[in-house]
């Protein structure tokens, strides 16, 4: 089989339309994905300051539990913290990504120099292409970087000025993970689904919408 890599990155302006939840065109051939997380916090927070030490790791399992609250059999499973963090993206080296190691991390890119600014967030996945009597394609990795330059939401207090909510954003990056695309605004509703593709600040987008719901169950087998 032929592996090959996507990236999507989460940027502060609009992006295309279009109407309903938009698959990827990959998952996960398992039920349970495990991931690992590096604890370092971000450099810049607002909210209550100081902020709990431990914020950026709490915030990021927070974004995984509210997928798997959907009712599927697919779960997002913490496994332990990790020292790997990201690099410079081979095709952009003005952002990082992940790094393909054979493990599922999600990192704050405190060690790599992260340029364009107009990037909040960049997940990038590995998978097979389908082969061997096997039509899917298969993810098999998969990776999340934040741009550490920009001013994260630790939780606590009240968001105000140039501040992004950080667990809105871990929520978006993960439903990359499971099998999504961006999605346009829902102009008939009134609301941006989960997987729109830009934040303003303080956005708060952390409850799944129908579109991002539908996906879900869509990709993956309901409980029972």
């Amino acid at each position: 089989m032929t592996v090959l890599l996507v990236a999507l990155s989460l940027v502060l302006v609009s992006a295309r339309t279009g109407s309903a939840y938009e698959y990827a065109g990959q998952a996960w051939c398992c039920d349970s994905v495990h991931y690992y997380i590096n604890p370092t916090n971000p450099t810049h927070a607002c909210g209550a300051q100081p902020p709990l030490p431990n914020w950026f790791q709490v915030l990021v399992q927070n974004a995984a539990a509210t997928w798997n609250a959907q009712g599927t059999q697919f779960q997002l499973v913490y496994m332990d913290t990790t020292n790997v963090g990201c690099q410079p993206y081979a095709n952009n080296p003005n952002i990082c990504a992940g790094i393909k190691d054979g493990q599922n991390t999600v990192s704050m890119a405190t060690n790599c120099n992260w340029i364009d600014n107009n990037v909040l967030a960049f997940a990038t996945w590995w998978y097979w292409l389908p082969g061997n009597g096997d039509s899917s394609c298969c993810i098999f990795e998969a990776d999340i970087c934040f741009n550490d330059n920009v001013t994260w939401f630790d939780d606590m207090g009240t968001c105000s000025g140039s501040c992004y909510d950080l667990q809105s954003v871990a929520t978006h990056e993960f439903g990359h993970w499971i099998a999504s695309n961006h999605e346009p605004d829902d102009a008939v509703l009134g609301y941006r689904p989960v997987m729109f593709p830009s934040f303003n600040f303080c956005e708060m987008r952390r409850n799944l919408t129908p579109d991002d719901i539908a996906l879900l169950n869509w990709a993956y087998d309901p409980l029972g």
